[in-house]
C-alpha cells in the first residue's frame, strides 16, 4: 500500500505543477489581453475623431 500512496502523491504533485504552469500562463494571457483592449480603445477613439474630422471637411484624409 506504501509504493500506491508514493504514486499518488507524485501525481498529485505532477498535476499541482501542472495547474500551476496554466494559471500562470492563463494570468499572463489575460495582461495581454488587457493591453490589447486598451489598444484597440485607443485607437476606435482616434478612428472616430478622424471621422468627425472628416465629416467637417478638415481631416487630413479627405478624399480630393
Amino acid at each position: 500500500m506504501k509504493n500506491d500512496d508514493k504514486v499518488i502523491a507524485q501525481f498529485g504533485s505532477e498535476l499541482t505543477n501542472i495547474i500551476a504552469e496554466q494559471a500562470l500562463r492563463i494570468s499572463k494571457l489575460k495582461v495581454l489581453l488587457e493591453q490589447e483592449q486598451s489598444k484597440n480603445a485607443e485607437l476606435n477613439i482616434q478612428l472616430t475623431a478622424l471621422r468627425k474630422d472628416d465629416k467637417h471637411g478638415r481631416s487630413d484624409t479627405k478624399h480630393k
